[in-house]
């Protein structure tokens, strides 16, 4: 699997970077990785290493960590689009960043979910559809997992990239996400254990042995108010027709005793919006609230390979 590694030299002034991650297969789920460097990073060579959980904005789904966040049954294929820096405060004299290498490595996996793709089709009255979890540890030690887990409810994505490519243009499919009302945040969808207990609320890490596995189940809460009506949308001479109508999830697995963790002291890493708690979620999702300390997105190692699994359910009428 291939994750980004960089090395940096900085002089002294505190620099923040900004990398893209775009998938070739989905376009629409376009990523993005943010971070800035502390004062530990000056004046000296640091290595960043970027695994697929950094990712976690995408263009057009607001309130979601998408992390490994392709809406097909598809590997996920890193490329590198565009590197931007900024620095802060705002230097008047010339200063000095530089960039040893930039190159693709191999990590072993902390964590796999067996069968890490999952699609339906549904009724919107249908209740809750439950989705099979098998967590393995792959790994000759023994291993405590941390779970996020972050939904969209919005347009489907097939519509989205077929807007884009008719009209060469990104606003139909930004304007379909905001005119359908979608959005998105964490609660709707969990992780119960085999006694029925959601493993985020109780904020009870998931023990594995070495080879082992765990299993469990996804429960995703679907409620009628989560399709929307059909709305038009009009961008030259297109008429498109959109509908709130697929709730794409994303679940990252990871173990925060791994000596990944920390291991990058010399990078903060901002939070999702997914779990600011106070946002106003879209129809069916539940109140949003902070998941338990050590649980949220900023605790999650951007340079472990963990464990990742996308679901994408279309509701009808």
């Amino acid at each position: 699997f291939g994750v980004w590694t960089y090395h940096w030299r900085f002089g002294d002034q505190n620099v923040g970077g900004n990398s893209n991650n775009e998938l070739a297969t989905d376009s629409m789920m376009h990523g993005y990785a943010n971070y800035r460097f502390n004062e530990k990073a000056a004046g000296r060579w640091v290595r960043v290493i970027l695994s697929p959980s950094a990712f976690q904005q995408s263009r057009y789904y607001y309130h979601f960590y998408a992390a490994q966040g392709v809406t097909e049954d598809l590997k996920f294929f890193p490329s590198l689009r565009q590197l931007q820096f900024h620095i802060f405060p705002e230097i008047n004299k010339e200063g000095e960043i530089q960039i040893d290498q930039l190159k693709l490595i191999h990590l072993e996996p902390t964590a796999i979910i067996e069968k890490e793709f999952f699609s339906a089709k549904v009724s919107k009255d249908i209740g809750d559809v439950e989705v099979p979890v098998i967590i393995k540890n792959p790994t000759v030690s023994d291993r405590r997992y941390r779970v996020f887990i972050s939904s969209f409810l919005g347009v489907h994505r097939n519509v989205l990239y077929d807007a884009h490519a008719l009209t060469d243009s990104f606003a139909p499919p930004r304007a379909m996400q905001a005119k359908v009302e979608g959005d998105g945040g964490t609660g709707v969808v969990k992780l119960i254990n085999e006694d029925g207990d959601s493993v985020i609320d109780k904020g009870k890490e998931i023990f594995v042995p070495a080879k082992g596995l765990w299993k469990g189940k996804l429960v995703h809460n679907i409620r009628p108010e989560m399709l929307g009506p059909a709305v038009t949308l009009s961008h030259g001479k297109y008429t498109f027709i959109a509908r709130r109508d697929t709730l794409t999830t994303s679940v990252i697995v990871w173990d925060p005793y791994d000596e990944t963790a920390g291991a990058m002291d010399y990078i903060n890493v901002s939070p999702s919006n997914a779990d600011d708690g106070k946002h106003n979620p879209p129809p069916g999702f539940p109140k949003q609230k902070n998941p338990p300390e050590g649980w949220r997105s900023e605790t999650i190692p951007i340079n472990q390979m963990g464990g990742y699994f996308v679901s994408v359910i279309q509701l009808i009428d």
